[in-house]
């Protein structure tokens, strides 16, 4: 058995595993780092740059990853599906006045619902809205 640590010294506590267990990932600052099994070793040897993201879900049923970045200035919020190992996108959705945002895999891997909180300028409130993200 082997041991994966970040370079970080955080040591494996929000390692999230592929629905196959092929994929394990977890967040460092800005990227994603997704290592693969058996070798324990990072996918192409390096770490992804996702400048502001914020958290991840594989799907249930495919090695794809949801992930959401928060706004950036003038830069939108946006939830991204990639799939794994090319990384490559899947599909997105670009997201405005946003606090927070839930992602959630229907069990199947069908379907992801996003919930999205909200900044409400007029009343200086939170609201709360929903999505469903295409997947193709």
């Amino acid at each position: 058995k082997a041991v994966v640590s970040t370079q970080s010294g955080h040591y494996g506590r929000d390692f999230k595993w592929s629905h196959d267990g092929q994929y394990f990932a977890t967040i460092t600052g800005d990227t994603l780092a997704i290592y693969a099994t058996p070798s324990m070793k990072l996918l192409d040897n390096k770490k992804l740059s996702v400048p502001n993201i914020r958290d991840f879900l594989w799907c249930p049923s495919e090695n794809w990853i949801a992930y959401w970045q928060s706004e950036n200035k003038n830069i939108p919020a946006r939830v991204t599906i990639m799939s794994v190992p090319d990384c490559e996108p899947i599909s997105y959705k670009n997201l405005f006045s946003v606090t927070n945002i839930a992602i959630y895999w229907q069990n199947s891997g069908n379907y992801l619902a996003v919930k999205v909180d909200r900044t409400i300028k007029k009343e200086k409130s939170t609201d709360c809205d929903s999505a469903l993200i295409p997947l193709l």
